[in-house]
């Protein structure tokens, strides 16, 4: 399975339709944790973008069911940042820190502090968008004990904004006739538009 969790991160576009195969409605689980991983554990640097992408792909012919793949996407975005947020709540900076003091970088935490510095609460909300700070924008809330009504409030606005676009883009682009022949193109695309909005953000931050 760790296996199949690796090619799908790394090689969604191409091992999506043979881990389905061997899978079966068991793909669920599999997307299942990856997006879990990738938003609620901060030392695992995983990516679901394209995963999503290529599943909305595939739900597109049929392979997976669309509403499942959304619902399953949706609960485990949810579900992780929720993990990460009661795991800095629990625990706090400080412990963390003393006892894994490089996988809490000085440098990621600044970049996230002035994240909520600059949007506050709404932050939960943009920093699904941004693969760095995704990874710490929760475990900060909780460190810094946000309200959790506000954070469940904002998390399951997050968690549907990034999921809905990624999944419903590869659905309609899946139902293009020329599709197969361009997907290496869209997936260049895909991964461009991430490297530009993790810059962008970044310089946005370094401005402030």
């Amino acid at each position: 399975m760790v296996a199949d969790i690796i090619s799908l991160v790394f090689h969604a576009d191409t091992e999506f339709a043979s881990v389905i195969h061997e899978y079966g409605i068991w793909i669920y689980l599999l997307i299942f944790i990856i997006l879990f991983i990738e938003f609620g554990v901060v030392f695992l640097p995983l990516t679901g973008n394209s995963l999503l992408f290529v599943a909305g792909i595939a739900a597109a012919d049929g392979s997976i069911d669309l509403l499942s793949l959304f619902l399953v996407s949706v609960v485990a975005v949810y579900a992780g940042y929720a993990f990460s947020y009661y795991t800095g709540n629990y625990f706090g900076l400080k412990f963390l820190q003393d006892r894994y003091p490089s996988l809490f970088d000085e440098s990621h935490i600044t970049r996230t502090t002035a994240f909520f510095d600059r949007y506050g609460s709404e932050a939960i909300i943009f920093s699904h968008f941004v693969p760095v700070v995704r990874k710490f924008a929760p475990f900060m809330a909780g460190i810094w004990q946000m309200d959790r009504k506000q954070f469940v409030l904002y998390n399951g606005a997050g968690s549907f904004v990034w999921v809905t676009p990624l999944v419903l883009v590869g659905y309609f682009a899946g139902k293009l006739p020329f599709f197969q022949a361009i997907l290496p193109f869209l997936m260049i695309i895909v991964v461009v538009t991430i490297v530009v909005s993790l810059a962008v953000s970044f310089w946005m931050m370094r401005r402030k």
